[in-house]
C-alpha cells in the first residue's frame, strides 16, 4: 500500500446518489463516493471513482498550493 492509499483509507466515504449523467454508458469513470481528507489542518475534498480510483478535488489542491504562494512573500 502506498502512503497516498493509506491516507485515503482514513477518509469517511459517503455514497453519492447517481444521476443520469453518471449512469451514461460512455466508459468514463464517475464519482460514487465523496469525503474529506485532513492533512496538517488542510481539508481536501476527495472522490472515489466507479473504477476504484480515489482522487483529490482540483480546487482543493489549488487552495492548498495557493496558501504557500510565493507572491505573498514580499
Amino acid at each position: 500500500m502506498t502512503p497516498a492509499d493509506a491516507m485515503m483509507q482514513t477518509v469517511e466515504w459517503q455514497a453519492i446518489e447517481p444521476d443520469a449523467h453518471m449512469l451514461a454508458d460512455d466508459g468514463m469513470p464517475y464519482a460514487t463516493h465523496e469525503g474529506t481528507l485532513n492533512i496538517g489542518g488542510f481539508e481536501f475534498k476527495c472522490y472515489q471513482l466507479s473504477d476504484g480510483r480515489r482522487v483529490i478535488d482540483a480546487e482543493s489542491m489549488e487552495r492548498f498550493f495557493g496558501a504557500f504562494s510565493l507572491d505573498d512573500e514580499t
